[in-house]
């Protein structure tokens, strides 16, 4: 199948081809960088909540494969993607976490977007946090003896 943009156009060669897949191909990778900088964040927050959790001695049962952690008053914590962290006591969700990062400055607006969306679906009297950060993501170190990183940029 020979594409219509290609088939209207008398200067077309080769070379404006290779030139094409390039420019689609810096596109997509561009995406896919931007994601992974998503992904990491989310996963280096939900890796200090949990080492915070843990720190504090807060947690009667824990079954991570499954995303959960139960603290000693009966609060369930699940990792998921909407929300990404849902505190859970009684059958009701009583906070959530939304974590979103990036380093693009005009995809900021679309992440604050994504935020409203998902604490708009949480219920009536629900708690919601949002922890967003940008520019680059680098580790803190070990936990202070108090639980707490000394440094949680993202």
């Amino acid at each position: 199948m020979i594409s219509p943009i290609i088939e209207g156009a008398s200067d077309w060669t080769l070379d404006n081809g290779y030139r094409n897949i390039l420019a689609t191909m810096g596109i997509m990778y561009d995406g896919m960088f931007r994601n992974r900088i998503g992904e990491i964040a989310e996963t280096t927050i939900k890796d200090r909540i949990v080492s915070w959790v843990k720190a504090m001695g807060i947690v009667s049962e824990s079954a991570p494969d499954m995303g959960s952690y139960i603290f000693h008053d009966g609060t369930i914590m699940n990792f998921g993607a909407e929300p990404d962290i849902g505190f859970v006591r009684n059958d009701q969700t009583i906070a959530t976490i939304e974590i979103k990062g990036g380093r693009d400055p005009a995809g900021a607006l679309k992440r604050l977007g994504a935020m409203r969306k998902s604490f708009e679906e949480t219920p009536k009297g629900c708690i919601n946090f949002l922890v967003a950060g940008g520019h680059h993501i680098r580790d803190a170190g070990a936990p202070g003896k108090d639980g707490c990183r000394q440094d949680l940029s993202v």
